[in-house]
């Protein structure tokens, strides 16, 4: 239903539960609204405080941890969307935060422009992206927060205040990947760089083989993405790097990712029968598209995901113990392990901050044994030294992330930021006083 308020240009709605896009998370807000304006977005603010209520900020909801279950207010920022601003001259762009990760690249090809790592989902939004440490892996690997020279931010106060290397620098420093516990990201400057499409050439070969191409990879060369289905002798390599050859017209075509959904749902029904019929990857192929099709897009069926970041010595290691756990479950019949290189970045808060690491991402449809399939996982891949993904680490325990890079100084910053915690949920509360040693 439509806000009391429309001159603040607010829609909102009473709904009985809000769930992410996974279903792993739901919650009970007391309203859901989705602000078109700044002004909105200062009325939340102002509401959330009179009521005595908490505020959290949803995305388009890809995020399997907790951090947007509320039962206060929860708002989206789907109708603050669109480009603000082209700087030409220093390849520069700055959008609202609602801005999906779709539209801002179809805005920056009609300019000439793109971002120079791309990843995530076409529905994300770019402040749920930075702000949740998605990852870009094409055609470079590393979090999309990186590519971020400025940010605009709402706080509890109801006071926008502009972040940046020479404006409020604490801020901009510990608050590029801030998990929406600092108030709300409105705006994002990205640095960008001349319009190019993606060159990728996959191929096929045993698992050992291509994870000894993948040990040997230069990170900083071109991106290079392992995809291997668990039950598969063989895993895909993709490799990919800037190009400006004309893509080719059917590159982006999503054919192929809809016959692989149904191979994942025949699979799911009849995981007995499905270890002599799932496909093996392809031969070696070659292909360019545009950049703007480059990212996912949604699946039709419900994927959960357990994802990490484990430092470059340990992934053989961690491989290798996670090869018969995922061999031995039916729960994972259907399920595909994604492992990609990672350059070292010094974001606070970041899994990659310090040292070159791998991404590993465990996928699988949704179902009680998955759960119980990723909790093994997890298990796993912390023993081996990996570091949690805030997005994608469902049911995780906040002790998973106390060896997070600068969590207590995020810490003292939120405090200051929003004293009375306005912007925190149960989640990160329990997250933010572990980082000061109080359980």
């Amino acid at each position: 239903m439509a806000h009391d308020h429309e001159e603040f240009e607010v829609e909102g709605a009473r709904l009985n539960t809000w769930s992410n896009r996974s279903g792993t998370q739901s919650c009970r807000p007391h309203v859901v609204t989705h602000p078109w304006s700044l002004r909105g977005l200062q009325f939340e603010i102002e509401a959330a405080r009179k009521h005595n209520q908490r505020l959290r900020i949803a995305g388009a909801g890809h995020a399997d941890t907790a951090l947007c279950v509320t039962d206060g207010r929860l708002l989206t920022l789907r109708n603050y969307q669109g480009v603000v601003s082209v700087d030409r001259q220093r390849y520069r762009v700055r959008v609202r935060g609602g801005t999906s990760l779709g539209a801002l690249g179809k805005a920056l090809a009609d300019k000439g422009l793109a971002l120079s790592g791309i990843g995530g989902l076409e529905s994300q939004t770019i402040a749920g992206a930075v702000s949740g440490g998605s990852l870009a892996t094409l055609p470079t690997s590393g979090l999309i927060a990186k590519q971020v020279t400025a940010f605009r931010l709402l706080l509890a106060s109801g006071e926008e205040i502009e972040c940046s290397r020479s404006t409020h620098s604490d801020i901009f420093e510990l608050g590029r990947v801030n998990l929406g516990a600092l108030g709300i990201v409105t705006e994002l400057e990205l640095q960008c760089v001349p319009a190019y499409n993606l060159e990728l050439i996959a191929e096929s070969r045993p698992l050992d083989e291509a994870l000894a191409a993948l040990k040997t990879h230069d990170a900083n060369a071109g991106g290079l993405t392992l995809s291997w289905s668990v039950h598969a002798a063989r895993a895909g390599l993709v490799r990919a790097t800037r190009t400006q050859t004309r893509a080719d017209p059917a590159a982006g075509h999503t054919l192929p990712a809809a016959l692989a959904t149904g191979v994942r749902w025949l699979a799911a029904r009849f995981p007995q029968q499905a270890t002599w019929w799932l496909p093996e990857p392809a031969p070696a192929e070659r292909r360019v598209l545009a950049a703007t099709d480059a990212l996912g897009r949604r699946s039709l069926l419900p994927r959960l995901r357990c994802s990490c970041f484990v430092p470059r010595e340990s992934l053989g290691a961690t491989v290798e113990a996670l090869k018969p756990l995922l061999r031995r479950s039916t729960a994972a019949t259907h399920a595909r392990l994604d492992v990609t290189p990672v350059i070292a970045d010094s974001l606070p808060l970041s899994p990659a901050h310090g040292g070159d690491v791998y991404y590993l991402r465990l996928g699988a449809n949704r179902g009680a044994d998955q759960l119980t399939l990723f909790e093994l996982a997890r298990q796993t891949m912390t023993e081996h030294g990996g570091r949690p993904d805030w997005a994608a680490w469902p049911d995780g325990d906040p002790a998973a992330f106390d060896e997070v890079a600068d969590l207590d100084a995020f810490g003292c910053l939120q405090a200051r930021l929003d004293p009375e915690g306005l912007f925190l949920n149960t989640w990160l509360s329990r997250l933010l006083r572990r980082s000061r040693g109080v359980d």
